[in-house]
């Protein structure tokens, strides 16, 4: 047997006859399902695109950072993949088992071999067993009506939700997201971000009419540049039929951006939130919290521009896939402090993979929230549990 080390975002072990994707062929391509294998980094659309076609029994990237929006999609979509540094390497029809847990693929070299491998893949279900009870609250970033119906009995509640995925134009809405929260909701709040439209978005309905930049004209700076999307925030809004719902505003570094914005959305709606997502915003966080009735603190864009490093590039040291860089918890410390101090609820946006050392880390840190995909709140349940003992 070969093996080869792998980062992974999943759990268990799978099995499944290799099956590459190539950029040039990937229009004209035809798979049968077994492990996809992209010999290229695949941006959120292909990736998302292609799985929904194949349905893969599991997949294999080239090197992708844990803070990447790649990353993100693969947990949000409950989607096993490896990531390996030359897939494009690996030979059609080749038997391979990708062991999640032990961060490898190993290839067989032999039918006897591939025999061997059926008898060692599992899925592991992710949901909690036992006592996995923890001082840390849990919350699920929804991103589908599935989202919204199955993962309250193992979490705390629902996070933020994007008004990308709820809103998709101004005529079109998403209605079973829309339905099923509506089914839910008893007199609690529901968090809806602002737009914050970048390159990595599936849908082109969903981006801005402009270049995306590193930094660019995310979340509340493409009312600098094109008013509509307020009024199609509102509208939006508007169609949730929902309340109470407190409007989060992303990108924001300064107290009268919030304001402004507060301002901008009319007497409809006057309570907001934040995301903390870039060193400004974590540092003027005490001056926010007289506008702001909520906060979740964005890891993956506060991680990159604390550390400089683009989140889509792997960087070991400056975006450890196992804990958090020293600079970018010294900021969670001190935005975990200011709520708590004032009373304000606030969450922690994490796509990372749960373990007890990053579960420590955050408990040393003063979190008390985390906000993550449903897959993931299972696995967060038993490494804080872990932690606890």
């Amino acid at each position: 047997m070969r093996y080869i080390s792998a980062r992974s975002w999943g759990y268990g072990a799978r099995f499944g006859t290799i099956r590459t994707v190539r950029q040039a062929e990937l229009a004209e391509a035809k798979w049968a399902r077994g492990a996809l294998v992209f010999t290229f980094v695949p941006d959120v659309q292909t990736f998302l695109q292609t799985v929904v076609a194949v349905d893969p029994v599991f997949c294999v990237v080239p090197p992708c950072s844990a803070y990447s929006h790649l990353a993100a999609a693969i947990w949000a979509n409950d989607v096993p993949t490896l990531s390996v540094d030359e897939p494009w390497c690996l030979s059609d029809e080749t038997m391979a088992l990708a062991d999640f847990d032990n961060e490898m693929l190993v290839l067989a070299e032999s039918e006897a071999e591939a025999h061997e491998l059926t008898g060692r893949a599992r899925v592991d279900d992710p949901t909690p067993g036992g006592d996995t009870s923890s001082a840390m609250q849990i919350l699920v970033e929804p991103s589908s009506a599935r989202d919204v119906y199955d993962p309250l009995n193992a979490s705390d509640g629902l996070s933020v939700i994007r008004a990308e995925q709820l809103f998709l134009d101004t005529t079109l809405v998403n209605e079973p997201f829309i339905t099923a929260l509506r089914a839910r909701q008893l007199g609690v709040t529901t968090y809806v971000r602002f737009f914050d439209p970048d390159q990595s978005i599936a849908s082109p309905l969903q981006r801005g009419p402009f270049p995306q930049p590193a930094l660019g004209h995310r979340g509340i700076r493409i009312l600098e540049v094109n008013r509509s999307w307020l009024d199609r925030f509102k509208m939006g809004l508007e169609s949730l039929a929902l309340d109470p719902v407190v409007a989060v505003v992303p990108m924001a570094t300064a107290p009268r951006e919030l304001d402004r914005f507060r301002q901008h959305l009319g007497p409809r709606w006057t309570r907001v939130g934040v995301t903390v997502e870039t060193p400004a915003a974590a540092v003027r966080i005490a001056d926010m919290l007289g506008i702001a009735e909520f906060v979740q603190i964005g890891l993956n864009d506060l991680t990159q521009y604390t550390m400089a490093w683009d989140r889509d590039i792997p960087n070991a040291e400056r975006l450890p896939p196992n804990h958090l860089a020293q600079p970018v918890a010294d900021l969670i410390t001190s935005v975990a402090a200011a709520c708590a101090a004032a009373k304000i609820p606030y969450t922690l946006g994490l796509d990372l993979k749960p373990n007890p050392a990053l579960a420590t880390q955050l408990m040393t840190l003063g979190v008390a929230s985390i906000s993550c995909a449903r897959s993931l709140v299972g696995p967060w349940r038993r490494a804080l549990a872990t932690c606890s003992a």
